[in-house]
């Protein structure tokens, strides 16, 4: 699934789009706490379409690994 996650990130979505691919994203990586930067860093430019109540549940620790 992640590899088919970095070719879907790279692509030009509409605003609606992307948003059903963070959906389902969610469905299938369950809760944002626990995801990793691994997983963020996949999804790449998608991850503007996280609401930011999500992004605050994540660690900072998290957040160093993608700014590195």
């Amino acid at each position: 699934m992640v590899s088919a996650i970095n070719t879907i990130a790279k692509l030009d979505f509409s605003e609606a789009q992307a948003e059903a691919v963070i959906a389902k994203l969610k469905e299938e990586w369950r809760d944002i706490k626990q995801w990793t930067a691994k997983q963020l860093q996949d999804i790449g430019p998608l991850i503007r379409h996280l609401k930011v109540e999500e992004l605050a549940e994540m660690t900072m620790d998290i957040f160093k690994v993608l700014v590195e």
